[in-house]
């Protein structure tokens, strides 16, 4: 079982290896749960966040590029407005 040590300023570091497997990075934010005796570390993932990246990690997968996802997007409010305005 990992240990983690309490430092002097109330700091704590999670090993490499649970990091690592729970995607917790620098800036990942933790729920704190206190049961009992225990305390509980429980990563909380903030929404945007985690969109932000499975949107990233989706695009690199399908070879799509934010320039070409725009320049698709642009060419679809062009047919919208030809259709639904005739401009």
């Amino acid at each position: 079982m990992p240990v983690a040590h309490l430092r002097e300023r109330g700091q704590l570091t999670i090993p490499a290896g649970l990091r690592k497997e729970l995607d917790l990075r620098e800036d990942s934010a933790l729920s704190l749960v206190k049961a009992g005796g225990a305390l509980f570390l429980v990563p909380k993932a903030l929404e945007g966040d985690t969109l932000a990246r499975k949107t990233e990690s989706l695009m690199k997968k399908k070879g799509i590029t934010l320039e070409g996802l725009l320049k698709d997007l642009r060419g679809a409010r062009r047919a919208y407005a030809k259709e639904r305005y005739g401009a």
